[in-house]
């Protein structure tokens, strides 16, 4: 009985959370509608004030403030020039390939994604530059806007992730973990979206025009030079975080510098860049947060009517197996990325599922990883997939239509993806076990 009320209540509020977000209150603010009447009506007593007690000390957290450091990192990285000089390298090293520039973008992504820890960051910034480049070359635009939207997702599983920070820090699971988790899962997909595209060209040759002369290998390594600040902060960033040197706060904070400090020797940072990056950065930071808050109400009022644990003891108690559950998971939060923004569904689910995945013996880096790749889904299926409006934002002449389809695909290579992990976690675990035992 108890299950059933604890399965109830849990519906109520989802069914009442998403109703407000369908008509059109913005998701923080749907969250605290629901979660302050559940603290008043559901529990015996009101608990307004332990609720406020959570909220700040879930907040005023050290582990968090890698949250807006890595945010700010890559607001500079998209504000000067960075991104084209990173295009510009993938271009001679990658577009000699069947689908020309389409493979340039998957690096282009690949590569800027371990600079800035957004998706929507990483598919604006090299968008902004590949979009016109291939329209002026006669690409098919589902090529075009497929392989940048895919692309972009890879912002936040290739490290440092702005998802994982928030996963990490509210299923209480090691970020420097999560972060190497996602290297080898992040290249796999990458290489795996190149795969797609090389053979679509080989099939379809008139999708992307043939490169007219290969690049030397002088002009190769030579395009390596403008990207070296860029990819020599990389190294800096993460290899203080998987050595140890620095927890991924610390490792923020030297990014964050580190990217401005590139802007200032290429002559690229003015008042106007700096006073832009600030505000988007203050502006980011306080959508997550007040996403968190309105999260947190209804996770304590979740918790102080125990449905996590009493969901993940009926699932147990009930002999189903852990990966058909996992299957139910995956679908969920695939249906959810249909309807609401990638960051909301981490921060509402994040305390129910880890419960649920530590309950069925799953190792929760690897699930971390799991989770990421599915939040990636949600930038790319319609009607709320957010790189799709970005792209529809840098091409507003692009039929939606074309953007849509042409990222389809991928969506099925990130469930494949999800699949491969499933069957070989080895490939999300390893790599944290060997370097953070």
């Amino acid at each position: 009985m108890m299950e059933l009320s604890s399965l109830l209540i849990l519906l109520i509020l989802f069914a009442a959370i998403l109703i407000l977000v369908m008509a059109g209150m913005r998701i923080g603010f749907a969250l605290m509608t629901v979660g302050v009447p559940s603290l008043i009506f559901f529990p015996q007593k009101p608990l307004l004030q332990p609720l406020a007690e959570v909220c700040w000390s879930q907040l005023n957290s050290f582990t968090l403030t890698a949250l807006p450091l890595f945010i700010l990192m890559g607001e500079f990285m998209t504000g000067g020039k960075i991104s084209e000089q990173l295009y510009r390298a993938a271009d001679k090293w990658l577009s000699h390939l069947p689908g020309g520039l389409a493979n340039a973008n998957i690096g282009a992504c690949a590569v800027f994604a371990a600079l800035s820890g957004s998706s929507i960051a990483t598919a604006a910034a090299i968008g902004s530059v590949a979009i016109p480049a291939m329209e002026s070359r006669g690409y098919n635009p589902r090529l075009i806007f497929g392989s940048v939207g895919a692309g972009g997702t890879l912002g936040i599983l290739i490290p440092p992730s702005i998802a994982m920070i928030v996963y990490g820090y509210l299923g209480n699971v090691s970020i420097g973990k999560l972060f190497i988790g996602g290297v080898i899962p992040g290249l796999l997909l990458a290489s795996s979206f190149i795969c797609y595209i090389m053979l679509w060209s080989w099939r379809s040759p008139s999708i992307a025009p043939k490169l007219v002369e290969r690049p030397s290998w002088r002009e190769m390594l030579y395009s390596l030079g403008d990207a070296s600040p860029s990819i020599l902060l990389i190294l800096v960033v993460l290899g203080s975080i998987y050595l140890g040197v620095a927890t991924p706060t610390e490792a923020a904070a030297v990014g964050a510098f580190g990217a401005l400090m590139i802007n200032v020797f290429q002559r690229q940072l003015s008042f106007r860049m700096l006073q832009k990056c600030l505000k988007s950065t203050v502006f980011t930071t306080a959508m997550i947060g007040l996403i968190m808050i309105g999260a947190m109400m209804v996770a304590f009022a979740l918790h102080i009517l125990r449905v996590p644990i009493i969901l993940s003891e009926a699932i147990t108690a009930s002999g189903m197996n852990r990966y058909l559950a996992l299957a139910f998971v995956c679908l969920l939060l695939y249906v959810l990325g249909c309807f609401i923004d990638g960051i909301s569904i981490l921060i509402i689910m994040t305390p129910i599922l880890v419960a649920t995945m530590k309950a069925l013996g799953f190792d929760l880096v690897w699930f971390g990883v799991i989770f990421t790749i599915n939040i990636e889904v949600s930038l790319l299926t319609p009607p709320v997939g957010m790189n799709l409006f970005v792209l529809k934002g840098i091409a507003p002449h692009a039929e939606m239509s074309d953007i849509i389809m042409g990222a389809l695909p991928y969506v099925g290579i990130l469930t494949l993806g999800i699949v491969s992990l499933a069957i070989w976690p080895q490939l999300a675990t390893w790599l944290p076990n060997l370097l953070m035992p």
